[in-house]
């Protein structure tokens, strides 16, 4: 499964999503979550390894009716990073899958960005980035302005049996006390 068709319609499906960055800010909701700098990062999550997220998907709908239509994506978040902002050197969890960004609000000028294993990109609106959460990587937002955008994880393409192998994988880990953790929040 390839997030290329995904790719060349990104600016598609940023004209048919709503500006929903302010209601993904809601505090109210059970499932918009402050991780790691409090108020500062927050993720409204759609899709947590496979599992949907109902009462967020109910409350965008288009969006989550893309993103469910999409192969092999097995996470699905938006991700809202406060101005000023800077995330610490992570890395990821499993390795069977990769990241996409899709720029959805973007500060102006090369003022909001990631370095992911020495290798620096800054987003743009309607854009993917694509990488290995694997590797170490962090990200900053060095503007007055919200970064927010949309982020998938996805299968990593391999062989046919090493495919069967990642999915049950991807079952596992879905089912671990770090998965049951992030779904309480």
């Amino acid at each position: 499964a390839s997030l290329l068709p995904f790719h060349a319609k990104s600016q598609y499906y940023i004209s048919v999503m709503p500006a929903f960055y302010t209601t993904a800010g809601n505090t109210s909701s059970r499932v918009t979550a402050d991780i790691e700098l409090g108020r500062q990062w927050k993720v409204f999550s759609l899709i947590v390894f496979n599992k949907i997220i109902e009462d967020n998907c109910s409350r965008l709908p288009k969006t989550s009716e893309l993103v469910l239509a999409l192969p092999g994506v097995t996470s699905a978040w938006l991700s809202i990073l406060a101005p000023g902002k800077e995330l610490k050197p992570h890395r990821g969890y499993y390795k069977g899958i990769l990241r996409c960004h899709l720029g959805l609000k973007i500060p102006e000028g090369k003022v909001a960005g990631i370095c992911v294993n020495g290798e620096t990109r800054f987003w743009e609106k309607g854009k993917c980035l694509v990488f290995d959460d694997n590797f170490v990587h962090h990200v900053w937002n060095n503007s007055n302005e919200h970064r927010v955008v949309l982020w998938l994880d996805f299968l990593r393409p391999l062989s046919f049996g090493l495919t069967c192998l990642n999915k049950m994988g991807v079952y596992y880990f879905s089912q671990s006390q770090l998965i049951k953790d992030i779904l309480k929040r």
